[in-house]
């Protein structure tokens, strides 16, 4: 079994914090920033850790 290349969108880094900043009350700019964060870094890194998980059982 072969595995194929993880998307290199995966591997990408999230959002930096200061890309999120925009016009509105600071409590929103706020929410949008730990919203995105969260969300970003919690599917790059399930997908990272299980394509290099899989990856790793299939060449032994």
């Amino acid at each position: 079994m072969q595995t194929a290349p993880l998307p290199t969108e995966a591997r990408q880094p999230c959002t930096a914090p200061a890309d999120l900043l925009g016009g509105g009350d600071w409590r929103l700019i706020v929410g949008r920033m730990g919203d995105a964060l969260i969300t970003c870094e919690g599917r790059r890194g399930l997908a990272v850790q299980g394509y290099d998980g899989l990856a790793g059982a299939v060449s032994r």
